[in-house]
């Protein structure tokens, strides 16, 4: 699968555990080039099971963990005109036990952040970030893919602690 995000979204500012982020990027992998809007986006409980690192051994409450953390966390995405908005990752999420399925749904506000993306974007494979076990770990690739072409990245430590949403003790 491969993942793209309006580069705007790549350089929000979140906090995300890295099963969340998998979840995320997974989600993400799912969306065509021509969707016009987002669907509910289902998944086998055992696809999800991969991606997730918890050490509860019961898949229904650690898949249940998984879209509570999700519902949960908000990112904050510069505008261009200087403003910003805060929005949750999902609108929601729902578990079928019958199908051992899990659907998930982006927020609408995420829209022009990963639909029919023309410009200013960044792709990668999700096999990329399925073995990196740091929540910085990833966001670091994805901040570096984004500049790949150029081969170089910097940032000032301050931006860099804000887009990672680094604790004043971290």
């Amino acid at each position: 699968l491969v993942v793209t995000k309006a580069n705007t979204l790549v350089e929000a500012s979140y906090r995300l555990n890295v099963s969340e982020q998998r979840c995320i990027a997974l989600l993400a992998g799912q969306i065509h080039p021509d969707d016009e809007d987002f669907k509910g986006y289902r998944f086998r409980a055992s696809d999800l099971q991969a991606l997730v690192e918890s050490h509860n051994k019961d898949e229904h409450a650690r898949l249940k963990d998984l879209a509570e953390g999700l519902m949960k966390k908000t990112l904050k995405l510069r505008r261009p005109e200087g403003g910003w908005l805060l929005v949750n990752w999902v609108s929601s999420a729902e578990y079928f036990p019958g199908e051992g399925e899990v659907e998930l749904c982006f927020d609408p506000k995420l829209l022009p952040y990963m639909l029919q993306l023309k410009e200013r974007f960044t792709s990668y494979k999700l096999a990329s970030i399925i073995k990196l076990r740091s929540r910085y770990s990833v966001r670091l690739y994805e901040l570096l893919k984004q500049y790949e072409s150029l081969g170089a990245r910097s940032f000032t430590l301050a931006e860099l602690r804000e887009i990672l949403q680094l604790r004043d003790n971290e």
